[in-house]
């Protein structure tokens, strides 16, 4: 499993600068509305390739653990 990285801490940070810049700027709620679905399905999309990430190495490990049964066994 990927570790939190200073990157993401980053990119949360720049979100919520966004947001005030946003909010500040313009007072438009529907722009901040915006911002806030286009960052929640930058990160959905991030979490289901994670996701995706951790069955296949999960899969994987199952393989290697069969295998190693069925060469003690043989």
């Amino acid at each position: 499993m990927r570790e939190l990285k200073i990157t993401d801490l980053e990119r949360t940070g720049e979100t919520w600068s966004g947001l005030q810049t946003y909010w500040l700027g313009f007072g438009s709620m529907s722009l901040v509305f915006q911002m806030l679905c286009l960052k929640a399905s930058w990160f959905s999309s991030r979490f289901i390739a994670m996701q995706v990430f951790i069955e296949f190495k999960t899969c994987r490990m199952m393989f290697h653990l069969v295998s190693l049964v069925v060469l003690q066994t043989s």
